[in-house]
């Protein structure tokens, strides 16, 4: 049975993952599974009534498809698996993510939150760090390191990363500093 402490990390990971890979990879899939559906039944859907350059022009606006070389297919899939629990085809999609594009940092700290629900708090922290050596000032970036050093068992360093996050107005951090200080 899990902690109330590790079940309110656990969520915490997956609402980053929704936000940051969910939301952006199921918007262009429905749009896609709107499309095919319309050619199948163009009267299906009330865009169906559009002229058919008003057509054209809106799917020119909302063609979002994205491919297999895309790095955004792969945050979008890997947040997808990482939401349902699949840390392991969640690690498999960030890694190849991170292939495709080296300098994404969201992709390199979506790969260390994987990590870390996955136990590997170690190679966690490389990913996470690396996202934050490139964008210091990311208060999202500082909080997720510290919930990993948190999960690792090292509170100080935690606490350090916690409060910067939460020094740069990081909502979870300052929620969670809050909550804690009547303890302190």
């Amino acid at each position: 049975m899990k902690s109330s402490f590790t079940v309110k990390i656990s969520v915490f990971l997956i609402m980053i993952f929704t936000a940051v890979c969910i939301l952006p990879f199921s918007y262009s899939q429905a749009q896609s599974d709107t499309r095919a559906e319309h050619q199948q039944d163009p009267k299906a859907h009330p865009e169906s009534e559009m002229a058919e350059s008003d057509r054209q022009k809106h799917e020119k606006k909302t063609d979002q498809v994205l491919s297999e070389n895309d790095p955004q297919y792969w945050m979008g899939k890997g947040g997808l698996y990482a939401s349902y629990g699949n840390q392991e085809a969640a690690i498999k999609s960030f890694r190849k993510a991170l292939e495709l594009d080296p300098e994404n940092i969201r992709a390199a700290f979506n790969l260390g939150l994987a990590y870390a629900e996955n136990g590997d708090y170690d190679k966690a922290l490389g990913f996470i760090n690396k996202a934050v050596s490139r964008a210091p000032e990311n208060g999202n970036y500082l909080y997720g390191r510290g919930w990993v050093h948190l999960l690792a068992g090292d509170p100080e360093k935690a606490m350090q990363a916690i409060g910067k996050a939460a020094a740069l107005g990081n909502p979870d951090a300052l929620e969670y500093m809050n909550s804690i200080a009547p303890r302190r």
